[in-house]
């Protein structure tokens, strides 16, 4: 207490406390020469502070709709193939979730770039990509025989094939539509 009363007598300040601002006590006395500048550079530092904050929050609000994106294809792909054709293998959550995740990626950063179907034709691709690396490591290195498209037409390796490929293409439609959607909600709540 008593070096704290020192500490203020050396600035000629009385009896204030150190915790207080220099600038914010000489503003409330009236004794810095521009009170304004002072008020602006208070004001300059609480919104930087408060745009620091809402980055962040923009920042982990954008990893959450991927990690969302990540379990809900993780969860959907396995359960959509189990009512499809009756089984499924664990890789396929993983392919879900990647796939999902780039759909989202794509829709993110192709709007207003790209139309809809031109967006789903992309996205069709990702995914028929994914699905042939998959197939490349799981049924023909590993040999777990997942899957095989060899008696489809148009297949490659027997991997992937021009028919799953059109279904990952009206798949990816309502899937970019809904993540537009859930971004222009977002974006309609940052204008407010």
């Amino acid at each position: 207490m008593v070096g704290e009363n020192k500490i203020c007598e050396c600035r000629g300040e009385g009896a204030e406390t150190k915790n207080e601002p220099v600038i914010e006590r000489r503003a409330a006395q009236g004794t810095d020469k521009d009170i304004g500048k002072t008020v602006e550079r208070r004001i300059e530092s609480e919104s930087a502070s408060l745009s620091r904050g809402r980055r962040r929050a923009e920042y982990l609000c954008h990893r959450l709709r991927y990690l969302l994106a990540l379990l809900i294809g993780a969860a959907g792909y396995p359960l959509a193939e189990l009512c499809w054709r009756g089984r499924t293998h664990w890789s396929m959550a993983l392919l879900g979730g990647m796939c999902l995740c780039g759909i989202l990626y794509v829709s993110e950063c192709t709007e207003g770039v790209l139309d809809l179907f031109s967006r789903a034709l992309l996205c069709s691709i990702i995914i028929s990509e994914a699905e042939f690396i998959f197939g490349v490591m799981f049924n023909l290195i590993a040999g777990l025989g997942i899957w095989d498209y060899t008696e489809k037409p148009l297949n490659l390796l027997g991997q992937v094939c021009a028919e799953y490929s059109l279904l990952w293409l009206s798949l990816s439609l309502p899937a970019i539509s809904l993540f537009d959607r859930c971004g222009a909600s977002k974006e309609r709540r940052e204008k407010k």
